[in-house]
């Protein structure tokens, strides 16, 4: 599903950039939850982009918890496919996902140079 969904988006075309830097799993073991370590390993990712001189960066946030996350340290949503829309031939859910979680979101930070502070797109 990612990655049929990141072929139709296309960063790299978007934002005219040759390298994007991809946050791809945020997890946290439920027993160590609501410390703040997700939100702490999504700023050593956005530092770690900006040492090595990364101006996008990107991930594919599948529930609704890492959403917020992302969102609250200044990316933004590119694209989104809902789950309940997402069907094979026949009309059937490929991946049936229960509330809260609802949808795939495609997120971007752009990077300033010389800031971590995020722009819009294009």
């Amino acid at each position: 599903m990612a990655t049929r969904f990141n072929i139709k988006n296309d960063l790299f075309k978007e934002f005219a950039v040759d390298r994007i830097f991809d946050v791809r799993v945020l997890s946290v073991d439920s027993s160590y939850r609501g410390r703040g370590i997700a939100n702490e390993l999504v700023k050593q990712s956005v530092a770690l982009a900006k040492q090595k001189g990364f101006s996008l960066l990107k991930t594919d946030a599948t529930g609704i918890f890492s959403q917020k996350i992302f969102k609250s340290l200044g990316f933004e949503v590119f694209a989104e496919q809902p789950y309940d829309k997402y069907m094979d031939d026949d009309g059937q859910i490929i991946l049936p996902v229960e509330a809260p979680h609802t949808k795939l979101q495609l997120l971007y930070k752009k990077m300033c140079k010389g800031t971590e502070n995020e722009q819009g797109k294009k």
